[in-house]
């Protein structure tokens, strides 16, 4: 597994690799979400996951020294800084991969409760940031019917926790081996439009995914 001593030798790493990077706040900054509401308890769900800079979007690059001792940082997807175009699947528990058509090896990341693939796409793919793509999560049971995880869709705008970030029981996310993403085949594109259209309407939408106005409101 490949692992980092240091924070900024992560960051430019990363950016010499073409990747675009944020820096979070860390677990020991607990919750962060803003506004912060009193009635609010995320139990610990968004420690060390809570971007620093609340309009990182339009941020294009964040240097070394935006990352103060103890923070995480994550990866952004959609456009990268080398011009390629990133999609990431957030799988939580240990839900059953072969439910895609077939999905190829791809760089992979394990994370507190699952894993992150990351996978290329051509240029302004029409993907949005979707969660629970296949309807598997239920607040009052966990997961629904027969299923032990559920997969969310990152794509532009939205970003994962990546190494060295550490969660909120001190481990540390870890690339299982590194390798540069590879494409996401057309069929499991395809695959992920019909499930996102046919999943209950717990989505999270953003109305600026593209800088394309034409995107806007509209769905697969």
């Amino acid at each position: 597994m490949m692992s980092f001593e240091r924070m900024h030798d992560a960051v430019e790493f990363y950016k010499a690799n073409g990747f675009r990077v944020m820096p979070l706040f860390g677990v020991e900054d607990k919750c962060k979400h803003v506004p912060v509401k009193p009635e609010l308890d995320c139990k610990g769900q968004c420690w060390g996951k809570v971007p620093m800079e609340r309009h990182w979007p339009e941020k294009e690059v964040f240097e070394k020294d935006d990352f103060p001792t103890g923070c995480n940082l994550a990866l952004i997807m959609g456009e990268q800084l080398d011009g390629r175009w990133f999609v990431g699947l957030d799988i939580d528990g240990e839900f059953n991969l072969e439910e895609f058509v077939s999905l190829p090896p791809t760089i992979e990341c394990i994370t507190r409760r699952g894993k992150h693939l990351i996978f290329e796409v051509a240029a302004d793919m029409y993907l949005g940031n979707w969660n629970d793509i296949f309807s598997t999560r239920s607040k009052t049971i966990g997961y629904r019917l027969d299923y032990k995880g559920a997969v969310d869709l990152k794509y532009c705008r939205g970003a994962m926790a990546s190494p060295p970030s550490r969660t909120r029981d001190g481990l540390e996310y870890k690339w299982t081996a590194w390798m540069q993403p590879v494409f996401m085949p057309e069929s499991e594109i395809l695959f992920l439009k019909r499930k996102r259209r046919f999943s209950f309407p717990n989505v999270k939408r953003y109305r600026k995914w593209s800088e394309d106005p034409l995107h806007f409101g509209k769905r697969p």
